[in-house]
């Protein structure tokens, strides 16, 4: 089964207390995945981390470098919109 995890400061880890969740598709009652059980640990770790990338290369680009990042994230989007179509239909139960 696969286990997806938190991604905290750009690296994808499982919650400290190791800890998972059975993310059932509500349609099937089917495990489709399991997901970390985050704590305030690991809530606060996220937002440590979010801001010390909010002082980074990110806070100091222009509108138009931010711009042509964010249209290679919707290319990526697009390229797989199958993919994260299915994904989205097993994570809610609706076709």
């Amino acid at each position: 089964m696969e286990r997806q995890h938190n991604c905290i400061g750009g690296k994808f880890e499982p919650a400290a207390a190791g800890e998972w969740l059975d993310n059932i598709n509500p349609a099937t009652l089917q495990v489709v995945s399991q997901i970390p059980r985050s704590r305030s640990e690991d809530v606060d770790r996220a937002v440590a981390a979010a801001k010390t990338a909010g002082q980074g290369p990110w806070s100091k680009s222009s509108a138009v470098e931010r711009a042509e990042v964010l249209e290679r994230v919707a290319c990526g989007i697009e390229a797989r919109l199958e993919e994260l179509a299915r994904l989205e239909s097993e994570d809610t139960g609706k076709p």
